[in-house]
């Protein structure tokens, strides 16, 4: 596994706000916004392609 488990930082979609999650073992990055309450949910599917999820 080339990419470490850590924290990412990636701002809401929604509202803006900045907010910080953790990488699971599969590299998808789980995360509830503190301002807004919507999940979010981030995967790395290709060198330049990423995947951000958004529900309410």
């Amino acid at each position: 596994m080339s990419e470490s488990l850590g924290s990412i930082q990636m701002y809401c979609p929604n509202c803006g706000q900045r907010n910080c999650g953790y990488k699971n073992a599969k590299g998808v990055v789980l995360m509830r916004c503190r301002k807004c309450s919507c999940c979010l949910s981030s995967k790395k599917m290709k060198e330049q392609k990423v995947v951000i999820t958004v529900s309410q």
